[in-house]
């Protein structure tokens, strides 16, 4: 009987020791599976930055190209401006006063 008993202990002794060495291979896989997931956020985080970045440059390019479209349309608005001889504007501007005296 004390063959059988000890039997039995042993056996429960073996099941507990695997019951733990499944607990830690449990663990050891939790732990390296989140590592896996924190390596695979920070890649995608990274790509996403290095996207962000690009269309940031692209928005940039496209928006100073606009700046310098619209600056090169105004200096050439002020230099016809410019062009006016003084003499067309006293024409104008004597037209104008003549007509609100019209009025």
């Amino acid at each position: 009987m004390n063959s059988l008993i000890d039997k039995l202990t042993a056996m429960e002794s073996e099941a507990a020791a695997l019951i733990e060495q499944a607990k830690a291979k449990a663990a050891s896989l939790d732990k390296k599976a989140d590592e896996q997931i924190e390596s695979i956020k920070k890649e995608m985080s990274a790509v996403l930055d290095q996207k962000i970045l690009a269309h940031r440059e692209e928005v940039q390019k496209k928006h100073d190209a606009l700046a310098a479209a619209q600056d090169s349309t105004e200096r050439k608005a002020l230099a016809a401006l410019d062009s006016i001889s003084s003499d067309a504007l006293a024409v104008q501007a004597d037209k104008i006063v003549a007509r609100f005296r019209e009025i």
